[in-house]
């Protein structure tokens, strides 16, 4: 799957600075963006932040931020996971994109991004979801992977969800007919499954053996 992202391009040009903040703030409710790009002469100056504009006098223009922009951007050809850590450091749900001369093309919606990752194998594949555990100086990709094939599945995605000095917390999308078995070899080396699933039969034989042990308590 290509893993760039096609730009939706905007049906208004971008904003300029002699554009009113009644007429910004308008459109940006209208399109649901916290953000939007203002140009000067077709060239990109940065992004205009549609909490700012709530807490104006509309009957102003856009030229009284001139100097109080939010710059953030990309290319046509952007990785969809490069948007995606734009989007996330700059709280925003666009990017703008922009040529080599600072052009102003149109933008990425995070709508968009949201498009892009609901095709991709790991949440499109039908598998199962598995949630493991490690030492962070001791998983390797390479081991999770082998973990998985050797057991006759297959991994269709991998994302680490937690992560700091002692511990990573790894997400796994399987394609398996039998995750028990990969269930276990993961515990073999190691690894602590977080997630629960009716096929694990380590988990099933300790509720067994729970459900004795209060039975004969209670007798």
């Amino acid at each position: 799957m290509n893993d760039v992202i096609k730009p939706t391009l905007c049906q208004q040009p971008p904003f300029e600075f002699q554009t009113s903040i009644e007429a910004a703030t308008l459109f940006m409710k209208l399109h649901s963006l916290s953000h939007y790009a203002i140009v000067e002469q077709g060239i990109y100056k940065g992004n205009v932040l549609l909490e700012d504009l709530l807490e104006m006098d509309s009957s102003e223009k856009l030229e009284v931020l001139r100097h109080d922009l939010d710059l953030f951007f990309t290319t046509e050809n952007a990785n969809s996971f490069d948007i995606l850590e734009i989007c996330s450091k700059n709280d925003s749900n666009m990017v703008p994109i922009i040529d080599n001369q600072k052009a102003y093309l149109g933008y990425f919606h995070f709508s968009d991004l949201i498009d892009f990752f609901s095709t991709a194998p790991f949440f499109s594949e039908k598998g199962v979801s598995l949630t493991i555990e490690k030492n962070s100086q001791k998983y390797s990709f390479s081991e999770i992977t082998q973990i998985v094939e050797s057991n006759y599945s297959r991994l269709l995605g991998v994302f680490i969800s937690k992560i700091d000095n002692e511990m990573t917390e790894i997400i796994l999308k399987i394609n398996s007919e039998n995750i028990n078995e990969v269930i276990q070899a993961f515990r073999r080396h190691d690894y602590e499954v977080l997630s629960k699933h009716l096929e694990d039969e380590y988990t099933t034989e300790l509720q067994e053996r729970s459900n004795y042990l209060n039975k004969y308590l209670n007798l």
